[in-house]
């Protein structure tokens, strides 16, 4: 497929291009997923979002070859910022012939804790950078660990009510023991490992910190 462009452009802009007003070419990247698109040039270089090509370049589009590692979405997001979980599950679905197992945990925020505090938020404060790239090394280390082909991993921060989502974890892989203890260690994993830190708030007025998985009040 030909488009013409002014000047150099960069691939992002050319493929955004590409896919205006092409539905079916627009479905077949929305399945296998945009980050998993590879783009070459003439000469086999592989080609980054932000690489520049001139005009009469030729580049090549294509989905991952045969043998690819799993599909990996990651994200660290502010509230507001909607996660379609039925969208991640049908990704899933497909992400290789032998699927049969997909794994979701959905976490939220409680309104109240098991010793009796009721909560009215909490605020997370996160390492944005480092943590998304923490976030992407879990899920990948998970994926290969229990051979998955479809791994989803986000988690919000900033002030978050009772009944909001926390963190959407989606996997899939070729049976339940894969997929269930897949699922149940990136959970604890972005529990211990991921930096973010959680702070909540009581209804009386109090207020803690939630470090290590315990509850410290500051003293002053």
């Amino acid at each position: 497929m030909r488009v013409e462009i002014e000047g150099p452009a960069r691939i992002e802009d050319v493929i955004s291009k590409l896919l205006s007003g092409n539905e079916g070419l627009k479905r077949a990247f929305e399945i296998v997923g945009p980050e998993n698109i590879v783009v070459i040039d003439e000469a086999g270089r592989k080609l980054k979002k932000d690489s520049v090509i001139l005009p009469g370049a030729t580049i090549h589009v294509m989905p991952p070859p045969e043998g690819g590692g799993p599909k990996i979405k990651t994200g660290v997001l502010r509230k507001g910022v909607d996660i379609d979980i039925m969208k991640l599950v049908g990704e899933a679905s497909t992400s290789a012939p032998d699927t049969g197992g997909i794994g979701i945990f959905v976490g939220v925020v409680r309104g109240a804790n098991p010793d009796g505090s009721r909560v009215e938020k909490l605020s997370y404060e996160a390492a944005v950078e480092l943590a998304e790239r923490k976030l992407k090394e879990i899920a990948e280390a998970v994926a290969a660990k229990y051979s998955l082909s479809f791994t989803a991993a986000y988690h919000y921060y900033g002030d978050l009510e009772p009944g909001d989502i926390t963190m959407v974890i989606v996997v899939a892989g070729v049976s339940r023991k894969r997929v269930l203890p897949a699922l149940g260690e990136i959970v604890e994993r972005i529990k211990h490992e991921l930096p973010i830190w959680k702070k909540e708030y009581y209804i009386d007025g109090d207020f803690a910190y939630i470090l290590g998985g315990r509850k410290v009040k500051p003293r002053f």
